[in-house]
C-alpha cells in the first residue's frame, strides 16, 4: 500500500453519542487510507482494514475489538484483559465523546519481505479524563500484530512531528533510568534489576530497566541503546549492541512502556544463557540517545552490583524444646483472606465465584483459612462512569434533582431540574414539588462529579420545575449537563441497580437533605459472601457517601457530620439486622488511604479527618448498642494508610487524637462527636464512658491498618514501625493495639519487569515473601510481647481471576481448556491454607542471613501434632534464579510419642508448583492469553497444582526423648513440616 507523495494527515474530532455513527466515521477514514491506491488488499494490514470496514458497516463492535485485543502483542503496562475490558466498555457502551484518528503516510509503506509499521492514534475522551492510545501495527510477511498502544516506533517517527517546538525541548531534554528515585518504596518489579548496589545477585539473573526522557515530546530511540557488563578485573562483556542487536547468548525484548507516574519510556529486558561469575562486582553501562539528542549520563546509566557465591548446599542445625514455654502468644491471624477493589463484580463472567468456592472448600480441611473477604468501600458512589468499578451506591437524598439547564441571568441563576435517574429504587416519589424541598435561604450545592459550586435559593417555581439561586462563580469548564453515555435500560444481574453515568445535580447543603437508601448491591454481594460462602467481610466507611459529600464527589468529608453520623448508624443497623451476630466478627473500618490525598482525602484537612473518624466510629458502635450488643465486643479502627513513602508514615496526628492521654499540635484535643451537643442522647455508651473518664478526649481504636505493596523486609518494617509510633505516643492505651494490613502483596500494579513478574507464576517467591513477613513480626513480638497483636492481612487481587499464565497477582488461575475453563489453586493458595493451621503459641527459630537469603522459621503445637514452617527468601530474586539450597538438621526435645511420623510439604519452583510447566506453555508460539490447553495438558497442570506431601518418614524417639530429622529447603522455598505420633495398631 503506497499513498500519494504528499503527506496525508487526517485529524478529525467526532462529537457524538451515536456509536454506530462514530464507527462509520472511523470506517470512512480507514477505508480512505486503504483505498488511496488500490481497491484490493495487498497486505495483511490492508486486509485487516477491509475486515474492519465490513464490521463497522454492520456496527459489529465485538469483531473490531476482538481484532484489536487479539492482535495486541506489546507490553505497555496494561493487563491484556484490562485492555479488552476497557475497549469493551469505552466503545461498546458509548463512553466515547471524541475520536481523533491520525494516519501518517510516512509510516505506511509495505515492501516485500520487510516488516513495516502502521500507526493509528485514537484519543478516547472520557467524562473524567482522556486516554490516548496509539495502535502501532506491524506488517510482517503473512501476518500483522499490534506492537504498541502508546507511541509509534522509532523507525515510524524518528523526527519531531510538525508543530512541535524542538529548540526549547532540546535544551531541557535529558534521559534517566526510571524508578531509581522510588527505591525506598522497595516494590519488586519497578526498579532496575539488578538494583543499584545490590548484593548477592543470582548468577543466572536477567537484566531489566526503563529509560525515559524528561521532556514529554521526546522519545528514547530503541536503536540507540547498548548495554555492557564490566566484571571487576575482567574484560568487558557486550550484551546489547545498537540497532537492537543482542549478542550471541543473550536475548530479550525492547518495547514501549507507559510508566504510571513518568509517562512514556523504553523497556529493555535482557536474558542470558551465560551465568555471571560468583563473588564478583559488576558495573553495568547503559547508553541511549533520544530523538532530541539527549543521552543517558553516567550517573544514570552506570551502576554496580555484586553476585552471590557459587551455588552450594548450606547446612544448618536447629534444636527445639517442645516442652519449654512458647516465645510468642500471637493475637490474630496471618494472610487469612482476599481483597478486591470493586464491589458487585463477583458473579460476572470470569468473576470470583469459583475462587470463593475453593476457599470455602479449603476451610473444611483448614477451618481458619480464607475467612475474610474485603470489597470496595461502602461509601462508593458512581458519580462518574468507571468500567472497572462497581460501587454500592447506598445513599441519596430525597431533595436531590438533576439539573438540565443552567441560565445565568443578570442578578441570579435559573436552574431547570428534573427527578434524578433511578430515584424510584431509593423509595423517592416521582414529580415531588420543589417547594416542599427547597425554601428561600437554603444553601445548595451544584456538582457534576468533577466540579462544584455553592449558592442560596432565592425562589422556587413548581410549574416550570426551576429553582432561582443567587449568582455564583461559574466553573472553568461547562457543567456536564448531558450524560456521557446512554442511560441503562435494565439492571445488570451481576451489579443490580440503575444509576446514571454522570450528570449535574442540585443538592441540599444547609440544612442537609433527607437520606434514602438502596440496598440492592449490598444484598447481592454480601448475601453471596456471608450467607452462601461464610466469609467475614470488612465494612469500610472511607468518605462521605453519595449525596452527603461536601462537594458531590467521593474521597472527602461530609457537608454535615451529624447527618453522616445518622447515615453511618443506619447503614450499620441495616447490616446487623440482615447478617446478625456474624457482624461482631467483622473489622469495622473508617477511612481509606487518606495519605493519598489527591484520591481519598481531597480536602487535605487532617483535623477534619479526625472529626470524620469520631462521628463514624461512634455511629457504628451506637448501632450495635441499639441492637442489644455490647459495643466493647465490636472491633472498630482503620486509617488504612497507603504508606507509599516507606517508613515515613503520617500517623502521629491521628494516633495522638484517638489516644485519651496524649496531646500534640495537629491533633484535635477532644473527641468531636462527644463534644457535639447535637448528638446528646445519640452517642454510643462506649464513647461516652471513654471520654467522660478522660476529659472528653480519646476515641475507640482497636486496630490500625497499614497497606504494604513492598518487599517483605519493608512490609514487615512498616507494620513494626506503626506499632512503635503508637507506643511512643501512648504506651498504655496502645499496648494491645493490633496492627493489621487489609491490602498487601509484593506489588499490585501490572509489573513492568518481565522477569520479576514471574513471582506470581509459582516460582516460590510469593509464599516465601509472606513467610518472611510472618517470621519478622514473630521475632519482634518475641522480643516485646506488645508487638504480638495483628497479622490479619487479606491478599490484594483483582475483580476477575487471572487468565492462563498472566503474571498479575492472584492465588488462583483460570485455565482455558478445549471445551471449558477451569480454576486451579496456585502455590500461594496452599501455603496460606497450611499457615492457617498454626495456633497462637509460637516458637520462633533464630533467623539467619545466608548471602541474599533470609532464613527463618517458627513452630506451633496443636493437640495432635507439632507444625514447623521453614523458609528461605531472597527479596532481590523475584525470578527465583538462585541455586542456593539448605539442608537443615532438626533435633526435637521433649517428644512424648514413641514413634513419630514426619510429613514434609515443600513449596518452591520445583515442588508443589506448576512453574516449569507454566513457563513452557507460556513460551510456546502464540499469545499466553489465547492459550487453549488440550485435556491431557490440563490434567498435567491440574496434577501439579495439587498440594501433595513431598516426603514422609517414620522416625523413632531415642532414650532421651529426642527426635532427629532433616529438612531440605530451596532458595525462595518453604517447607511445612508436620510431626505427629504414629497410631498404635489396634
Amino acid at each position: 500500500m503506497t499513498l500519494s507523495a504528499s503527506p496525508l494527515r487526517i485529524t478529525r474530532e467526532i462529537m457524538t453519542n451515536n456509536l454506530a455513527a462514530t464507527f462509520r466515521w472511523l470506517l470512512c477514514l480507514l477505508w480512505l487510507a486503504s483505498t488511496c491506491t488500490s481497491a484490493e488488499p495487498t497486505s495483511p494490514i490492508q486486509a485487516t482494514v477491509a475486515q474492519w470496514r465490513t464490521a463497522m458497516l454492520r456496527a459489529d463492535l465485538d469483531a473490531v475489538m476482538a481484532t484489536i485485543s487479539a492482535n495486541y502483542q506489546g507490553d505497555d503496562g496494561l493487563d491484556r484483559a484490562g485492555l479488552r475490558n476497557f475497549l469493551h466498555h469505552a466503545l461498546k457502551q458509548d463512553q466515547l465523546e471524541k475520536l481523533k484518528i491520525d494516519i501518517d503516510d510516512a509510516s505506511i509503506d509495505v515492501k516485500a519481505g520487510q516488516a513495516t509499521v502502521f500507526p493509528i492514534r485514537l484519543t478516547l475522551q472520557h467524562a473524567v479524563e482522556p486516554l490516548e492510545l496509539e495502535l502501532v501495527l506491524a506488517d510482517e510477511a503473512d501476518a500483522w500484530r499490534i506492537v504498541c498502544l502508546t507511541t509509534a516506533g522509532d523507525r515510524a517517527d524518528p523526527k519531531p512531528k510538525s508543530g512541535e517546538s524542538r529548540q526549547a525541548d532540546e535544551e531541557d531534554a535529558a534521559l534517566k533510568l526510571l524508578s531509581l528515585e522510588r527505591r525506598f518504596v522497595r516494590a519488586p518489579g519497578d526498579s532496575p534489576r539488578p538494583q543499584v548496589d545490590a548484593e548477592h545477585v543470582p548468577l543466572r539473573t536477567s537484566l531489566f530497566m526503563l529509560i525515559g526522557s524528561t521532556v514529554a515530546q521526546d522519545r528514547v530511540l530503541a536503536d540507540s541503546v547498548s548495554i555492557s557488563l564490566h566484571p571487576q578485573g575482567g574484560a568487558a562483556l557486550d550484551v546489547l549492541l545498537t540497532g537492537q542487536r543482542f549478542v550471541a547468548g543473550y536475548d530479550g525484548q525492547i518495547t514501549r512502556h507507559q510508566h504510571r507516574s513518568f509517562g512514556e519510556s523504553l523497556l529493555v529486558f535482557v536474558d542470558s544463557t551465560y551465568p555471571l561469575q560468583p563473588d564478583t562486582t559488576y558495573t553495568i553501562r547503559v547508553r541511549a540517545r533520544s530523538r532530541f539528542g539527549a543521552t543517558l549520563a553516567d550517573d544514570e546509566g552506570v551502576w554496580s552490583f555484586s553476585t552471590e557465591s557459587s551455588p552450594t548446599t548450606h547446612r544448618l542445625s536447629h534444636q527445639l524444646d517442645v516442652q519449654g514455654p512458647p516465645d510468642v502468644f500471637w493475637k490474630g491471624e496471618f494472610f487469612n483472606g482476599f481483597a478486591k477493589p470493586s464491589f458487585a463484580t463477583s458473579t460476572r463472567e470470569g468473576g470470583r465465584v469459583p475462587h470463593y468456592q475453593m476457599m470455602a472448600e479449603a476451610r473444611e480441611t483448614y477451618p481458619n483459612a480464607w475467612n475474610l473477604l474485603r470489597d470496595a468501600y461502602l461509601a462508593g458512589f458512581e458519580d462518574q462512569y468507571n468500567p472497572f468499578k462497581a460501587y454500592p451506591n447506598i445513599v441519596r437524598e430525597r431533595e436531590t434533582r438533576r439539573i438540565t439547564e443552567v441560565d445565568v441571568l443578570r442578578d441570579s441563576v435559573r436552574l431547570t431540574v428534573e427527578d434524578f435517574f433511578g430515584h424510584e429504587q431509593y423509595g423517592i416519589a416521582s414529580n415531588r414539588p420543589l417547594s416542599g424541598d427547597y425554601q428561600a435561604g437554603d444553601q445548595i450545592l451544584i456538582a457534576d462529579g468533577i466540579q462544584s459550586a455553592r449558592s442560596k435559593v432565592i425562589a422556587v417555581d413548581d410549574p416550570s420545575r426551576t429553582v432561582l439561586v443567587a449568582p455564583f462563580d461559574q466553573p472553568a469548564k461547562p457543567w456536564q449537563l448531558q450524560y456521557p453515555r446512554p442511560l441503562p435500560t435494565q439492571e445488570d444481574p451481576h451489579s443490580p441497580g440503575l444509576f446514571p453515568p454522570g450528570g449535574t445535580y442540585l443538592r441540599k447543603f444547609d440544612p442537609p437533605g433527607t437520606a434514602h437508601y438502596y440496598w440492592g448491591r449490598v444484598h447481592h454481594e454480601w448475601d453471596l459472601l456471608v450467607k452462601q460462602f461464610g466469609f467475614r467481610v470488612i465494612p469500610r466507611f472511607a468518605g462521605a457517601p453519595g449525596d452527603l459529600s461536601i462537594d458531590g464527589r467521593g474521597g472527602t468529608s461530609a457537608k454535615c457530620l451529624v447527618q453522616l453520623h445518622e447515615v453511618t448508624r443506619e447503614i450499620t443497623h441495616h447490616l446487623i439486622e440482615r447478617y446478625g451476630p456474624a457482624t461482631l466478627d467483622w473489622p469495622w473500618v473508617v477511612l481509606n488511604e487518606p495519605d493519598l490525598m489527591s484520591l481519598y482525602w481531597r480536602n487535605r484537612d487532617w483535623e477534619e479527618l479526625q472529626r470524620f473518624y469520631d462521628y463514624s466510629s461512634d455511629a457504628i458502635l451506637r448501632a450495635f448498642e441499639d441492637q442489644g450488643y455490647a459495643s466493647d465486643q465490636v472491633r472498630v479502627g482503620g486509617l488504612e494508610l497507603g504508606a507509599i513513602a516507606g517508613l515515613n508514615m503520617r500517623l502521629e496526628d491521628f494516633l495522638t487524637h484517638v489516644s485519651p492521654n496524649a496531646s500534640a499540635p495537629g491533633a484535635l484535643e477532644l473527641n468531636a462527636a462527644y463534644a457535639d451537643p447535637r448528638l446528646a442522647g445519640r452517642r454510643s455508651r462506649r464513647v461516652e464512658a471513654l471520654c467522660e473518664a478522660n476529659g472528653g478526649r480519646g476515641a475507640p481504636f482497636d486496630f490500625l491498618s497499614i497497606h504494604t505493596y513492598n518487599d517483605s523486609e519493608m512490609a514487615a518494617a512498616k507494620l513494626i514501625r506503626a506499632k512503635e509510633v503508637a507506643l511512643e505516643i501512648d504506651p498504655a492505651y496502645f499496648e494491645t493495639l493490633a496492627i493489621v494490613n487489609h491490602e498487601t502483596v509484593p506489588i499490585w500494579q501490572p509489573i513492568a519487569d518481565p522477569g520479576a513478574a514471574e513471582m506470581y507464576l509459582g516460582n516460590g517467591y510469593f509464599p516465601t515473601w509472606a513467610a518472611n513477613i510472618v517470621g519478622r513480626l514473630l521475632q519482634r513480638a518475641a522480643d516485646d510481647p506488645r508487638y504480638a497483636y495483628g497479622g490479619e492481612a487479606p491478599l490484594m487481587g483483582w475483580p476477575g481471576i487471572r487468565q492462563n499464565w498472566s503474571t498479575l497477582n492472584d492465588v488462583v488461575r483460570r485455565i482455558q481448556v478445549e471445551d471449558r475453563s477451569e480454576v486451579i489453586a496456585g502455590p500461594m493458595f496452599h501455603f496460606v491454607s497450611l499457615l492457617s493451621t498454626l495456633r497462637d503459641d509460637f516458637r520462633v527459630l533464630a533467623p539467619k542471613q545466608i548471602g541474599g537469603h533470609s532464613v527463618g522459621g517458627f513452630a506451633s503445637a496443636t493437640e495432635a501434632d507439632l507444625r514447623i514452617l521453614l523458609y528461605s527468601h531472597h527479596g532481590q530474586d523475584p525470578q527465583s534464579r538462585s541455586d542456593m539450597a539448605l539442608k537443615i538438621e532438626f533435633e526435637l526435645i521433649g517428644i512424648d510419642w514413641e514413634t513419630i511420623e514426619i510429613l514434609q510439604y515443600r513449596i518452591d519452583r520445583d515442588n508443589n508448583s506448576y512453574y516449569s510447566l507454566a513457563r513452557k506453555l507460556r513460551d510456546r508460539p502464540g499469545r499466553p492469553q489465547d492459550l487453549v490447553l488440550s485435556e491431557a495438558e490440563f490434567q498435567e497442570v491440574a496434577e501439579q497444582a495439587k498440594l501433595q506431601v513431598t516426603s514422609r518418614s517414620i522416625d523413632p524417639r531415642d532414650e532421651s526423648g529426642r527426635v532427629r530429622f532433616t529438612a531440605d529447603l530451596a532458595g525462595n522455598g518453604v517447607n511445612f513440616v508436620i510431626v505427629r505420633p504414629v497410631p498404635k495398631p489396634e
